[in-house]
């Protein structure tokens, strides 16, 4: 029930523009190039990022992740 309440905070450096910044966003995953994670835009170039639970390459499974 708490999880809706929950925050965020991202310190990052943008992979497309190279821009140093901090956002803050509502702690939920999104499905984005195929991982869940949690999705903010770059304030800089408005390019979505994403950062998941195990920071794996986006579009490939981890192995064993296709046990379920």
């Amino acid at each position: 029930a708490y999880e809706d309440t929950l925050s965020c905070y991202i310190k990052y450096t943008c992979p497309h523009c190279g821009n140093n910044g901090e956002t803050k966003v509502p702690f939920k995953r999104k499905t984005f190039e195929g991982a869940k994670p949690v999705v903010f835009q770059c304030q800089s170039c408005n390019k979505k990022l994403g950062i998941t639970k195990k920071m794996k390459a986006p579009g490939k499974k981890a192995p064993g992740e296709d046990l379920e």
